[in-house]
């Protein structure tokens, strides 16, 4: 739903069905929106694999964990952290926003 939101306001979207398949993507693409769980490793991975670029991505989680509650996630350095449920074109005005930093 997120990535027919995002290519409905005019993103070019990669996908990717797991953190290690998004990884090998970080250097095509300027803003990441990750979920916290994914079926092989976690958002927080994803991030810190994104930290390793010699450039800057902008790193986006949706989680359904509050931020005040879960200290690992607060402290990982996410550019923004959305709590679902997310609206999908809210989503798409915060990728906006990530791209013009």
């Amino acid at each position: 739903m997120f990535m027919e939101a995002l290519e409905y306001c005019g993103a070019s979207v990669l996908g990717a069905s797991s953190a290690q398949e998004a990884a090998t993507k970080l250097g095509d693409v300027d803003v990441v929106v990750t979920d916290l769980y994914l079926p092989d490793r976690d958002g927080i991975w994803l991030l810190e694999q994104a930290r390793g670029l010699p450039r800057r991505v902008q790193v986006l989680a949706v989680s359904g964990i509050a931020v005040a509650h879960n200290a690992r996630l607060a402290s990982a350095g996410f550019d923004l952290v959305l709590l679902k449920p997310v609206d999908p074109f809210s989503l798409c005005d915060e990728v906006e926003a990530a791209l013009h930093e």
